[in-house]
């Protein structure tokens, strides 16, 4: 019995190893890179990862085709920018740190993959697939305004 636990043991150390040592890629086109940086940063139900990033971008997904032409250009963009992004933050960073550098890497995301360029009935479809729950979060209020700002000309 004894030799069975350790063997088990062992077996849930390699598993918990290989899920750790997995390498997250980011897509234009899927959303599993969050699954994938939850693993291995368990941030929990709270967290950026489970909370924020992987349910709006599945939900921006599912929604992609039935868009304009501009903004299926765009999801995709911006969807590997805001992974690829993530993917430089890393996994050994604290929840609260990773949260906020995921929710500052939007402004670079948005402004260097073209928003200000959609028109406003683009930007507004953005908003209004965002969701209230989501605009009335402090930090995508704040990149909201810095994006804003930006893409009017306002530097203050």
């Amino acid at each position: 019995m004894k030799l069975i636990s350790q063997v088990l043991v062992l077996s849930l150390s390699l598993v918990s190893t290989l899920a750790h040592a997995e390498s997250c890629t980011p897509a234009s086109d899927s959303c599993g890179f969050y699954t994938c940086m939850e693993t291995q940063a368990q941030c929990g139900t709270e967290g950026y990862l489970t909370s924020f990033g992987g349910p709006l971008c599945r939900a921006y997904l599912d929604h992609e085709p039935k868009l304009s032409n501009n903004l299926q250009t765009w999801f995709p963009k911006v969807r590997y920018c805001l992974q690829a992004a993530l993917l430089q933050i890393g996994d050994q960073v604290k929840c609260d740190e990773l949260d906020q550098k995921a929710f500052a890497s939007h402004f670079d995301c948005y402004v260097s993959t073209g928003f200000c360029e959609l028109t406003f009935r683009d930007q507004f479809e953005i908003i209004h697939l965002t969701g209230l729950e989501a605009m009335l979060n402090p930090s995508v209020i704040e990149v909201g305004l810095r994006v804003e700002r930006h893409c009017h000309g306002l530097n203050y």
